[in-house]
């Protein structure tokens, strides 16, 4: 062979080389799929090419709020930041029974929302409270007032307003 066919034999070596590419015709860190035509890439197990989803560095878990009132007394309990409605509920229960009352029942409960409980100054049958939760404390102390009636034309005051967050749990 003479010096012109070892040039080309060079040449097409170099030319050659140039075009490989990883694991035929996928890019680095994939091999070649299918057959027959049709073909595609998948990852090389372990190849650490391959973008991952982020682990998460924790949770949010929503919270529950709950009060609990007694007609014979007037009394009552309230729970807020619990993680179950049961547990809140619980807490308002045992809060109003702490003074004495025996017939406290749940009247509102709430999951990280804002709450408000508005009562009328006149004491009479006709007058009601106002209860109600919304997404911060102004909007909830809005709709309480819209029900809360006070027949002695006073307006009505807040016996009880609180939030609700959400808790973050790292791991």
């Amino acid at each position: 062979m003479g010096q012109l066919g070892l040039g080309l034999v060079f040449l097409l070596g170099i030319s050659y080389f140039h075009n490989v590419s990883a694991e035929g015709r996928c890019p680095p860190g994939q091999y070649p799929i299918g057959d027959q035509g049709v073909g595609g890439c998948a990852p090389i197990p372990g190849a650490g090419g391959g973008a991952r989803e982020p682990e998460p560095a924790g949770q949010w878990h929503k919270t529950w709020g709950a009060i609990a009132s007694s007609d014979a007394t007037a009394d009552a309990g309230v729970a807020t930041g619990r993680l179950s409605k049961e547990n809140a509920e619980q807490m308002a229960l045992a809060d109003c029974g702490r003074r004495g009352a025996s017939d406290c029942r749940v009247i509102y409960t709430y999951r990280n929302q804002c709450v408000a409980w508005l009562v009328p100054s006149t004491q009479d049958g006709s007058s009601r409270a106002g209860l109600a939760s919304a997404k911060d404390s102004a909007e909830a102390r809005k709709y309480a007032q819209q029900s809360c009636v006070d027949t002695g034309g006073k307006a009505c005051t807040v016996a009880y307003e609180n939030c609700t967050k959400p808790v973050y749990e790292s791991f």
